[in-house]
C-alpha cells in the first residue's frame, strides 16, 4: 500500500510540477495546447479501452493461485488492447484541431503519446494486478524526475513539442518493466476459460461505463467545449485554475480509500451501527479538513494562481475560487460514494453520473460559448454540487444513514466566517508570503470558532482513530492530524 500512494504521488505531483513549468515558461495559449493533447489522448485511450485495463487488475489479483489462467485472460486482454490501440491512434489525429496538422512534429508526437499512455496504463494493470507495488513505484518515481528534468532544460528552447515529449519519456519508462512480459504474452499460444471470459466481459464493460460516466462529470471534459469555442488561452486558464484546485483538495480526499473496504465488511457482516458511526464521523472529518482548506484557498486564489503559473494566469484566479469550492462539497460528499459501493449500491452513482454527463453537455454547448472559462468553472462547480445533494439525498432516503447536516453546516459556517475575514486582507497579499501568511491566520481562526462545535462522541473518535491507522498505514500523518484535532477539540 505505501508503494502504491508513492506511485500515486509520483503521476499526481510530476504532472502539477510540469504544469507550473510549462505555464511559466510558455504562458497560457501554450498551456492550452498541451492540455487539451494530453486529455484528448487520455479520454481517446478511456473511451476505446472497454474497461479491460480495470479488468486486467481485478482478475490478475483473483487469479495469483493459478499461473495458467493469468497468462490466458492476461494474454485475451492485452490483444484486445492491441487491436483497440488502433481506431484510437486514428481518431486522435482526427479530433486534433485543424491548426495543429500543419505542424506534422506536433501531430506524430500526439500519436506517439497516446501509445504511450495505453502501453504506460497497461502495464500499470498488470503490475496492480500481480501487485508488484514497489517496482511501480519505482519506475513512475524515475519517469516523474526524468520528464521535470528534461522538460526544465528544454521547455524554453524548443517550446510545446519539447513539453510533449517529455510527457511521452515518462510513459515510456512506466511502461518499461512490463513490456517483455506484455510482449510475450501478445505471441503467446495460450488457453483461457469461456466462464471466465465471460465474467471478465461482463466486469469490464460495467467498469468502462462508470468510467466513461464518471469522466463527464469529475474530470475536465469542459476542455474540449473550451477549445471548440475559445482559444486555446482560456483552455490554459482552464487548466492552470483546475490543477490548483485538485492540489488543494486532494489531500483529504486520498482518506476515503479505506472507506470502501470498511463499509463492505460491515456490511457483509450486517453491522448497521458501525457503518453508521463511521459514515458520520467520516463526513465530520472530511468537511474539517476540506472546507476550510478550500475556501480559505478560494479568497486566496489569485496569489495561489501567480505563484504556481505567475501573473500571466491572473485571469484564472475566479475559475480556481469556482473549482475549489466545488472540490470542497463533492469531497465531503465522498464518504457518500463509499457507503454505495461498500453496501453495493453503484447503480444510482451511475444513474446519477449520466444524469450529470447529460447537464455537462448541454452546459459545454449553451454556457461555455457564452462565457468562456468563467463559465466553464461556475457551470462545473452548480452541476458538481448538484451531484453532491442528490447522493446525500440517496444515502438519508434509500440507505437510511442520517447525513450530519448540524455539524457539517456548523463546519461550513465556521470556515466561511473565517474566509470571509482572510478575503478582507486578500487583495493587498502581493507575495507568496503574505497570503501564506493569510492562510494560517484564517486556520487558527477557524480553529478557534470550531472550538467548541464538539463534533466526535468518543466512539467516534476512536472508531475513526482505529480505522484510519489500520486501514491506511501509508497516511499515517492522517492519524497524527486527527488526534490534533481530537486535542484542539
Amino acid at each position: 500500500m505505501l508503494w502504491a500512494a508513492v506511485a500515486s504521488a509520483a503521476v499526481y505531483g510530476g504532472n502539477f510540477i510540469c504544469s507550473m513549468l510549462i505555464g511559466r515558461e510558455l504562458g497560457p495559449a501554450a498551456t492550452g495546447q498541451i492540455a487539451y493533447i494530453t486529455w484528448l489522448t487520455a479520454t481517446i485511450g478511456l473511451l476505446v479501452s472497454l474497461g479491460l485495463n480495470e479488468a486486467l487488475t481485478r482478475y490478475t489479483a483473483e487469479l495469483t493461485a493459478s499461473a495458467d489462467d493469468i497468462q490466458g485472460i492476461s494474454a485475451l486482454v492485452v490483444r484486445r488492447l492491441a487491436l483497440l490501440t488502433i481506431p484510437g491512434a486514428g481518431l486522435t489525429f482526427a479530433l486534433l484541431p485543424a491548426t495543429y496538422h500543419e505542424n506534422r512534429n506536433l501531430v506524430a508526437l500526439s500519436i506517439a503519446l497516446y501509445l504511450a499512455q495505453r502501453q504506460a496504463l497497461l502495464a500499470r494493470s498488470h503490475l496492480t494486478g500481480l501487485q508488484h507495488f514497489r517496482r511501480l513505484s519505482n519506475w513512475t518515481v524515475a519517469g516523474s524526475l526524468v520528464q521535470i528534468l528534461v522538460l526544465a532544460a528544454a521547455c524554453r528552447r524548443f517550446g510545446v513539442p519539447a513539453a510533449l515529449f517529455t510527457y511521452l519519456i515518462a510513459n515510456v519508462l512506466i511502461a518499461l518493466p512490463a513490456t517483455r512480459t506484455l510482449a510475450h504474452l501478445l505471441v503467446a499460444k495460450v488457453s483461457h476459460s469461456r466462464t471466465l471470459q465471460r465474467r471478465l466481459n461482463k466486469y469490464a464493460l460495467t467498469a468502462w461505463a462508470s468510467a466513461v460516466i464518471s469522466a463527464f462529470v469529475w474530470q475536465r471534459m469542459e476542455v474540449f467545449f473550451l477549445n471548440l469555442y475559445c482559444t486555446t488561452r482560456e483552455v490554459g486558464l482552464f487548466a492552470a485554475a483546475a490543477s490548483v484546485a485538485a492540489v488543494v483538495s486532494q489531500g483529504p480526499v486520498m482518506l476515503t480509500g479505506a472507506l470502501v473496504p470498511h463499509f463492505a465488511e460491515a456490511f457483509g457482516k450486517q453491522q448497521p451501527a458501525q457503518i453508521h458511526s463511521v459514515y458520520v464521523s467520516a463526513t465530520k472529518l472530511l468537511a474539517f479538513l476540506l472546507f476550510p482548506t478550500c475556501l480559505l484557498a478560494a479568497v486566496l486564489s489569485r496569489a495561489l494562481v501567480v505563484t504556481c503559473y505567475g501573473w500571466r494566469f491572473a485571469d484564472a484566479a475566479l475559475p480556481m475560487s469556482a473549482l475549489v469550492v466545488a472540490a470542497s462539497f463533492g469531497g465531503v460528499s465522498s464518504a457518500s460514494s463509499a457507503l454505495m459501493h461498500g453496501m453495493d449500491r453503484p447503480g444510482f452513482i451511475a444513474v446519477g453520473g449520466t444524469v450529470g454527463a447529460g447537464l455537462t453537455i448541454v452546459t459545454g454547448l449553451t454556457a461555455i460559448p457564452a462565457w468562456g472559462v468563467t463559465g466553464a468553472a461556475i457551470s462545473k462547480m452548480i452541476i458538481q454540487l448538484a451531484m453532491v445533494t442528490l447522493g446525500i439525498w440517496y444515502t438519508t432516503v434509500h440507505l437510511g444513514m442520517r447525513f450530519p447536516f448540524r455539524h457539517t453546516l456548523s463546519i461550513l459556517m465556521a470556515a466561511i466566517t473565517s474566509a470571509a475575514v482572510v478575503a478582507l486582507f486578500a487583495q493587498k497579499a502581493t507575495s507568496t508570503a503574505q497570503a501564506l501568511a493569510l492562510f494560517v491566520f484564517g486556520y487558527i481562526l477557524f480553529l478557534f470558532l470550531a472550538k467548541r462545535l464538539r463534533l466526535w462522541t468518543p466512539s467516534e473518535r476512536c472508531a475513526l482513530s482505529r480505522l484510519l491507522d489500520s486501514r491506511l498505514p501509508q497516511y499515517r500523518f492522517a492519524v497524527y492530524s486527527f488526534s490534533l484535532i481530537e486535542r484542539v477539540l
